[in-house]
């Protein structure tokens, strides 16, 4: 199987986001706010000192 590990593109957050809230949905017993997820994960888009992602890209997509 043919895959790659790439850094997202901005028009991907969603991506991320929806990556987020299920991991947090799994780990704790309550929801996260989307819009505060969202602006957090485009915080580390504007400014790459706070973190980074990276997302895996098998033949079938995410």
């Amino acid at each position: 199987m043919k895959f790659k590990i790439r850094q997202p593109r901005r028009d991907e957050i969603h991506l991320l986001v929806a990556m987020q809230l299920a991991m947090a949905e799994e780990a704790e017993p309550f929801r996260l706010h989307e819009a505060t997820v969202t602006l957090g994960v485009t915080a580390v888009f504007d400014d790459e000192s706070k973190d980074h992602y990276y997302l895996y890209e098998g033949m079938k997509g995410f």
